[in-house]
């Protein structure tokens, strides 16, 4: 791998990964613009956790709140007896969903990713989502009929974590449809991101360690370029700094503006990107 490529990537990773447009549809993309093969399961490893200490360098207070309230619950057998406990159980029912669904069904879905015509229809798809749930919170909160939250509750955390299942198919944002779907339960849009990325937090670490484990204990051995270590870490460093950006941004902008905009850039891309795979080009 060519450091270029990797600074591109890893830029792309950490951009993409907290606004929510789809890190791995645009990892898709770029590939193909450049015409680049797959980087492999080491170069997707490394870049997650340039992400994940993104959201730790960010987000370390909800992150200390979680671990405080894991300990709650493993100390006081409880799951919402302190805000921390509930922060923790809400995290775990969040996370249950998803992370199932990826351990037996990820060949599947990995399937999707082959082809160009998934990948923006579904950009299309998410922005339409986006437009759709925009509407529904405004027309709730001026009919006084919805009391804003500032933490979600058990059940608003199994609903949260179902739609980060979505995000398994390409061009759907992890980030993106877990946040509209908190803010259409009635948490503020900057509580919702926040959730939001907090309990991606244990998949991301998760997966990134488990990717890591098979590659060294299983002896895989990687494609070309991987063994060069250089690329490497300047793709992960490049997925932190930009990420820590991205994320600080992204939460200001949700909280001024929801995802309005996002999904104008999404209808527009997904449009495009269907366009050219029937011209030809992709």
């Amino acid at each position: 791998m060519e450091y270029l490529q990797a600074l591109v990537l890893g830029l792309t990773q950490g951009i993409t990964e907290f606004i929510p447009i789809s890190s791995d549809g645009h990892l898709y993309l770029v590939r193909i613009i450049f015409d680049w093969p797959d980087q492999g399961l080491l170069f997707d490893a490394v870049l997650h956790i340039g992400t994940l200490f993104a959201i730790i360098i960010v987000l370390w207070r909800e992150l200390l709140d979680l671990v405080t309230g894991f300990w709650h619950i493993l100390a006081r057998r409880t799951f919402v007896q302190t805000s921390q406990a509930r922060l923790a159980s809400a995290t775990i029912l969040a996370t249950i969903p998803a992370a199932l669904t990826g351990y037996f069904f990820e060949d599947i879905f990995s399937e999707f990713y082959r082809n160009a015509l998934s990948v923006g229809l579904w950009f299309t798809a998410t922005g339409v989502f986006y437009f759709l749930v925009e509407q529904l919170i405004k027309s709730k909160r001026q009919k006084n009929e919805q009391q804003q939250k500032t933490e979600p509750s058990m059940w608003n955390a199994v609903l949260i974590g179902l739609a980060q299942v979505t995000a398994l198919l390409p061009g759907v944002s992890r980030s993106g449809t877990t946040i509209a779907t908190g803010t259409l339960l009635g948490l503020t849009r900057e509580a919702a991101a926040r959730f939001s990325f907090v309990m991606a937090t244990p998949i991301i670490a998760g997966a990134s360690i488990l990717s890591l484990a098979q590659l060294f204990l299983q002896e895989v051995q990687v494609t070309q370029g991987q063994s060069n270590w250089g690329p490497l870490a300047l793709g992960t460093v490049a997925a932190l700094l930009v990420g820590v950006a991205a994320l600080k941004g992204l939460l200001e902008l949700v909280k001024r503006w929801g995802l309005r905009v996002f999904g104008f850039y999404l209808v527009g891309l997904g449009v495009v990107v269907v366009a050219l795979n029937y011209s030809g080009v992709f």
